[in-house]
């Protein structure tokens, strides 16, 4: 950890976001790291030359973005900067809007039909014999009504394929992307269908097409999936709007 992470001091008339801005550029330089606590607000203000009001805006920013946590009569720390706590608040983004799930569909679509194709090629027997249990047990949790179940099954599923293409980097995308559609959204889509069946079905089809190691097969496989999955989110996201009206 370097010891020289002096906050810069900014013109009386700075906006929180360039505190945010500032702060955030610290990170990616190494100056600020995971656990490391911020000095008291006051002491930031002094630094920053700026007014507390300022800073507490700022870090209030930070913390809506899972940047920093701050612990109440402990301080303000920089918090694991996980991918998950980061793109948390991110859901909300990516699920009501219809131009927004427009665009996440699109990523998700992008990305996800490369990457199963690739792990077509690369997927071992293990891998196979793993996503196939992944199946059963999906189809298992599904016909007991439980959802919770189901839904990480499905999660494991996608996880596995990205795994499967022997690229880190698509393997972490993946994850991001699909993330963007929380938790809580996901199982009430499951939870409006009733049922899980669609994406069992989906996902014994892209099973299928990775054993015979066809990348094509694979590509259009998960392009009926991904569209099914569309379909359910923007149908959730109808209903919830029109409850809302």
């Amino acid at each position: 950890m370097q010891e020289d992470n002096q906050f810069s001091a900014f013109k009386k008339e700075v906006l929180p976001d360039q505190i945010v801005s500032n702060i955030l550029e610290m990170i990616k330089e190494g100056k600020l790291v995971s656990g490391q606590k911020l000095p008291p607000e006051r002491e930031l203000a002094v630094q920053m030359n700026v007014g507390r009001p300022t800073v507490r805006s700022a870090l209030r920013a930070l913390a809506s973005m899972n940047v920093i946590e701050i612990r109440p009569g402990s301080g303000t720390f920089i918090s694991s900067l996980s991918t998950g706590s980061l793109i948390e608040h991110l859901e909300f983004v990516y699920f009501l809007e219809p131009n927004s799930i427009t665009q996440l569909y699109e990523a998700r679509k992008s990305l996800e039909l490369s990457t199963v194709a690739l792990a077509a090629e690369r997927i071992t027997d293990d891998e196979l014999q793993e996503l196939e249990k992944s199946v059963i047990r999906m189809k298992l949790a599904d016909s007991e009504h439980r959802i919770d179940e189901a839904y990480e099954l499905d999660r494991t599923f996608h996880k596995l394929i990205a795994t499967a293409t022997r690229n880190p980097l698509l393997a972490q995308f993946v994850e991001v992307v699909g993330e963007l559609v929380g938790i809580d959204y996901r199982r009430e889509i499951i939870q409006m269908r009733g049922t899980a069946t669609t994406s069992g079905e989906d996902h014994e089809r892209i099973l299928a097409a990775l054993k015979q190691r066809d990348p094509d097969a694979a590509r259009s496989a998960m392009l009926i999936h991904l569209t099914h999955s569309e379909e359910g989110h923007r149908k959730l996201a109808e209903l919830k709007n029109t409850d809302s009206l």
